[in-house]
């Protein structure tokens, strides 16, 4: 069982074969991820994925351009917004492709983003799990576990 945080990955549809391979790489690191591949069909997908936002420690956005004017994106964000007000749940946008840091708007620019542009996905889900242990630990007041890749891997 991982003591590493749950992420629920938010992402542009056009940019699914990215958050797939993303989240095989947290997988392969211990971390669970959800998103919305997990709704089958059928299922209420509006209550599912309020169920899997409220669920998650770590929301990641992978902030594109395309993303930046998704509605779906924007109704996720809208709702983990009023989690992260309460400190229930940590906000780590994860910035690809082409889009400028001065395109973040709303209360997305409020939190730091981690470059993902030209980075192997791999160095990606290293140091998105180095930061959400680090915020997890914070928010807890818990020490993390020191892990040998979180070591070596700057935030």
């Amino acid at each position: 069982m991982s003591d590493l945080p749950v992420l629920f990955l938010s992402y542009a549809q056009c940019d699914r074969s990215l958050a797939f391979e993303l989240a095989a790489a947290l997988e392969t690191r211990g971390a669970r991820v959800l998103a919305d591949w997990a709704i089958r069909p059928g299922e209420d997908w509006i209550e599912r994925t309020e169920s899997m936002l409220a669920e998650c420690d770590v929301f990641v956005p992978l902030v594109t351009p395309d993303f930046l004017v998704s509605q779906f994106s924007i109704y996720e964000l809208g709702f983990v917004l009023r989690q992260a007000a309460t400190g229930s749940t940590i906000i780590l946008p994860v910035t690809l492709g082409d889009v400028s840091l001065s395109r973040l708007t709303g209360g997305l620019a409020r939190f730091q983003a981690l470059e993902g542009r030209g980075k192997p996905v791999s160095d990606i889900a290293m140091r998105l799990i180095a930061a959400a242990g680090e915020r997890s630990h914070r928010l807890t007041g818990t020490r993390p576990e020191q892990r040998p890749f979180e070591a070596a891997t700057p935030v």
